[in-house]
């Protein structure tokens, strides 16, 4: 602490002003990262939920297919309407999961994708021959190939549901993790923002007590001089801070040839300003700097 009061203000301004912007510096992309992580979080969510929703439409296209096949085999006939609705309920199937195994980014989520696929290849080619079967009128044929059918098309639903379940499982844990690192980041925020302030409010005690202390060494000085006591030396302090400038050689030759204005009211103390300003130079500094405070002046004081 007492090395950082004897810096120089500029310094310490600096070293404050800089650790506070260092601080919001952090701050800052520590939001940044923050928002680029919630927006990412976000998406995956959006990309999980996608998921889960083509999984759904899987297990209703699959259902709807079995449907239309049952009442065919019903009826013991072929309809072109329901074999239109068919390969309707076929197409969007297969874009569905095609689009699912597109967004797979987990080995669990491509493993279902891959069984999602393989039993449709399986489960249309039963179908086709239930079809077959039925165009050809061997009803009883059919309906032996709807029972084969129909396993497959339970084992196929029963995939894709579980599919959806995963995804959506993986969506809520999302949610959770997406609420934990939101919380960090506002406690985070929230204690440097605390932390900076508190730095600020540190600094500006430690910059005004700076300020202060010298000015008031300062005026206590001058009110001594005021008074009419040149017995004491300006304090050991005061010429530490004022060696900078009180040691230019030309500050002594100004002050001990400084005269009054004419325009000024004249005093019978005013002549005396100069040698009196002089003398506490020469007693403070000396006319050479703090090395030679004895050394002869270049003007003698008059």
């Amino acid at each position: 602490m007492k090395s950082l009061s004897n810096m120089k203000i500029g310094r310490k301004i600096g070293l404050v002003l800089g650790a506070i912007v260092l601080l919001l510096v952090g701050l800052s992309a520590l939001s940044l990262w923050g928002s680029r992580s919630s927006e990412q979080r976000m998406a995956l969510m959006i990309q999980r939920a996608t998921k889960g929703r083509l999984a759904e439409v899987v297990t209703g296209e699959t259902a709807a297919v079995g449907q239309a096949i049952g009442r065919m085999v019903i009826a013991g006939r072929v309809s072109d309407d329901v074999l239109a609705q068919i390969a309707e309920n076929r197409k969007s199937r297969t874009a569905s999961l095609d689009e699912f195994k597109m967004l797979a980014d987990s080995p669990t989520s491509i493993k279902h994708g891959a069984d999602m696929a393989e039993m449709v290849q399986s489960s249309a080619a039963i179908a086709d021959r239930v079809m077959a079967s039925l165009k050809a009128g061997r009803a009883a044929e059919a309906t032996t190939e709807f029972r084969a059918y129909s396993t497959a098309s339970l084992a196929l639903r029963t995939k894709a549901k579980e599919a959806a379940v995963f995804q959506e499982n993986r969506v809520v844990q999302a949610e959770k993790e997406d609420k934990e690192t939101a919380s960090t980041m506002l406690w985070s925020l929230t204690l440097g923002s605390l932390f900076a302030i508190a730095g600020a409010i540190f600094a500006g005690i430690v910059l005004t007590r700076g300020i202060a202390t010298p000015l008031g060494l300062v005026v206590a000085h001058l009110g001594e001089i005021s008074q009419g006591d040149l017995s004491k030396d300006a304090r050991p302090e005061l010429q530490a801070r004022a060696n900078t400038y009180l040691t230019h050689h030309g500050f002594y030759d100004i002050l001990c040839s400084w005269k009054p204005r004419k325009h000024w009211p004249m005093r019978s103390n005013t002549s005396a300003i100069p040698t009196i300003l002089c003398v506490i130079s020469r007693r403070s500094v000396g006319p050479m700097g703090l090395s030679a405070p004895t050394a002869q002046p270049r003007n003698r004081c008059s």
